[in-house]
């Protein structure tokens, strides 16, 4: 086959064909604690999932985020300051569209965060 090896795990997608799994971040951007409901609501989709590191920050600008960071503690969640550091993430996931977004260096999902969503 021309352009083609025969060497085990060549042109394979699958971690077990003789490469590492790569490990991905996925950060997910709080606003306030609607949004963290949502995000907490979508978290459960990447469990179990050893390649895939989830993490939160509180993206600023909301006065309806107290106590957000607290729940994160409660849950024993993995943060990072915002900004967050320039190719921190692999992912951003956010149910707000509100805030300073577009500081995010990295592909964005938006959510929607409930009924009023608009």
């Amino acid at each position: 086959m021309v352009g083609r090896s025969r060497e085990p795990g060549a042109g394979s997608r699958e971690p077990e064909a003789g490469r590492a799994a790569a490990a991905r971040r996925v950060l997910f951007v709080v606003r306030n604690a609607a949004t963290l409901h949502r995000l907490l609501d979508v978290l459960p989709v990447f469990a179990g999932d050893p390649r895939i590191t989830p993490l939160f920050t509180l993206a600023p600008g909301s006065d309806y985020d107290t106590g957000v960071l607290a729940r994160l503690d409660r849950e024993g969640a993995r943060t990072v300051p915002w900004p967050p550091p320039r190719k921190s993430c692999d992912l951003a996931i956010s149910a707000s569209r509100n805030g300073p977004l577009h500081e995010l260096d990295a592909p964005l999902v938006l959510l929607p965060h409930g009924a009023g969503f608009n």
